[in-house]
């Protein structure tokens, strides 16, 4: 067996997105060739960084906006003004950085902590069951009157994010049980092509800390969720994890308004 330093989530990032210098970047290499499972991990990081780049690339071949132009040509006396390639540069830059925190965001796909596995499960089961339904897909139509029942029910605010900027308009919801007993909440979301994904809420998590955006296979089903103090979010999907990331980010947003 090779001995090599320890090897660290960072070290696995920059390996990932090739920063790092070619001695650690060989250490890294025979760590992963000794934990094929964390390899596969980094397998489908590089996959999904191939996509995003794919998916986003048409921002860095977009003209650089005229008022951008003529603002940095009049730019403050005693300055030196910016060229059109240093503002080429500057936009790649940016267009990087998005997509380097996107995938970052995403990096936690496989590494779903053992505690969470039932919480992951349910929504993907709840998913599953209900959005199949042409008739009945939800308890109740997208009413205040169904939020301010499910508040009560969970002993928290739920507000139903909008999400018309991704396609998406909110239909209903209903009240489910969790494994433990306690009460959860599902809201569902339709687009134009009759597409649908879940929102799934849980407010008694044994759980004291934030945990970051991660990503959760359950068979057929995607799951991204994270945890705010007791409460858990769960976004799931039969999309793809780019697809999921754009809508993610709105509904994210949305509750933390």
């Amino acid at each position: 067996m090779v001995t090599v330093p320890s090897v660290t989530k960072e070290d696995l990032i920059r390996y990932v997105d090739g920063r790092l210098a070619p001695q650690r970047s060989a250490q890294v290499a025979a760590y992963l060739s000794e934990h094929p499972e964390t390899a596969g991990e980094l397998q489908a990081q590089q996959r999904l960084n191939a996509l995003l780049l794919e998916r986003y690339k048409h921002v860095c071949e977009e003209p650089i906006p005229p008022a951008l132009l003529q603002a940095a040509a009049k730019g403050p006396s005693g300055r030196a003004r910016l060229r059109k390639e240093t503002l080429r540069a500057v936009a790649v830059a940016a267009v990087a950085a998005i997509l380097g925190g996107a995938a970052g965001w995403l990096w936690r796909s496989a590494m779903i902590e053992p505690q969470w596995q039932d919480f992951t499960k349910q929504a993907a089961a709840a998913y599953r069951v209900y959005t199949p339904e042409r008739d009945r897909p939800v308890e109740l139509a997208a009413r205040q009157e169904l939020l301010a029942w499910l508040s009560r029910r969970l002993g928290m605010p739920i507000v139903a994010p909008r999400l018309d900027a991704v396609g998406y308009h909110f239909i209903g919801g209903r009240l489910l049980p969790t494994a433990g007993g306690t009460p959860a909440a599902q809201l569902m979301y339709e687009n134009a092509a009759g597409r649908r994904f879940t929102l799934y809420i849980q407010a008694d998590l044994r759980n004291s800390r934030d945990v970051e955006f991660q990503f959760a296979r359950q068979d057929d089903v995607n799951v991204l969720y994270w945890l705010d103090g007791p409460r858990g979010y769960a976004l799931s999907a039969s999309l793809d994890e780019s697809a999921m990331l754009p809508i993610a980010k709105v509904v994210y947003d949305e509750l933390r308004r």
